[in-house]
C-alpha cells in the first residue's frame, strides 16, 4: 500500500469511519452483480477498465439473481498505468507505440482468459463498464450535455471502435480535451483506455460490445443494501457498515 493510500484510510477512520479496501476479485464479482441486473440470464464477459488495471469476469446472473461466476479476475491493463509505460514519448503518441501498448495488453487479456480455457463456449454477451467504455459512447455520439440514458447499454462495434481509436491517438491532448462528449480530465488517458478495449475484443473475437452505466457502485449497492437488513449478499462478501 502505498503512503498516500495510508494516508487516506487513516483520514477517513480520524472521521469515525471504517473504511474497507476491496480486493480486485471483489471488486469484479461486485461489478459484474452490477451490470448483470439489466442482462439476467446471460452469459456474460463484463470488463471494468479503470486506471491501474481491468477486472474481468465471466459467468450469468441465475433466476435467484445469484451471480454464477466461472472466472473473475483483476489484470494490470488500466488506462493510466497503459500510458504511462507506453505513450508519454510523444503527443500525439506514436503508431508504434500505441501498437506496443495494444500488444501488450492482448497478451495479458488472453493469459488471463486463457487459463482454464475459459473462453472455449463463447459468451453471449461481451460487456464494458466505466469511464472509458462511457466516454467513448458520448465521443462517438458527440453528447453535450452528456446523456446517461444514450450510453447505457449503448453498442460499440469493433469498427466503431477502431475509427475513435484512430481519431483519438492522431490528436494531441489539447486537442482531445476540446473534442464534444470527452471530459477534458480524460484526454490524457482516453488512447490507452480505447486501446485496452481495442484489444480485448480482438482477444476475445467479439465484432461488438454492450457498455453499461451499471458498474461497481450498483452491486456494491446492492450487497450494502442486503447487509442493512441483515440477509446474505449475493457474491459471498459483506461490507462492513458505519452508522453515523
Amino acid at each position: 500500500m502505498c503512503i498516500r493510500d495510508s494516508e487516506l484510510l487513516g483520514a477517513l477512520r480520524g472521521r469515525g469511519l471504517d473504511p474497507e479496501v476491496i480486493p480486485g476479485e471483489i471488486e469484479g464479482l461486485l461489478t459484474f452483480l452490477g451490470v448483470a441486473q439489466d442482462l439476467p440470464g446471460e452469459r456474460l464477459l463484463v470488463a471494468d477498465s479503470g486506471g491501474g488495471s481491468t477486472e474481468l469476469a465471466l459467468g450469468r446472473l441465475d433466476e435467484a439473481g445469484i451471480p454464477d461466476v466461472e472466472r473473475v479476475c483483476s489484470t494490470s491493463v488500466g488506462c493510466r498505468r497503459m500510458t504511462e509505460r507506453f505513450l508519454l514519448r510523444e503527443d500525439p503518441p506514436a503508431s508504434q507505440d500505441v501498437a506496443a501498448a495494444r500488444a501488450h495488453a492482448a497478451r495479458v487479456f488472453a493469459k488471463a482468459l486463457n487459463e482454464g480455457d475459459y473462453l472455449r463456449t463463447r459468451p453471449q454477451r461481451l460487456v464494458a463498464t466505466g469511464g472509458t467504455a462511457t466516454s467513448l459512447v458520448a465521443v462517438k455520439e458527440r453528447l453535450v450535455p452528456y446523456d446517461a440514458t444514450r450510453v447505457h447499454l449503448a453498442a460499440l462495434t469493433a469498427r466503431d471502435l477502431e475509427a475513435l481509436l484512430d481519431q483519438l491517438a492522431g490528436l494531441s491532448v489539447a486537442r482531445r480535451a476540446e473534442l464534444p462528449g470527452l471530459q477534458p480530465q480524460r484526454a490524457s488517458v482516453i488512447v490507452a483506455g480505447a486501446v485496452a478495449l481495442a484489444a480485448l475484443m480482438e482477444t476475445t473475437g467479439f465484432d461488438e460490445l454492450t457498455v453499461s452505466e451499471s458498474d461497481l457502485l450498483f452491486g456494491l449497492a446492492i450487497c450494502a443494501g442486503r447487509a442493512q437488513e441483515g440477509r446474505g449478499t449475493p457474491v459471498g462478501w459483506t461490507p462492513s457498515l458505519t452508522r453515523l
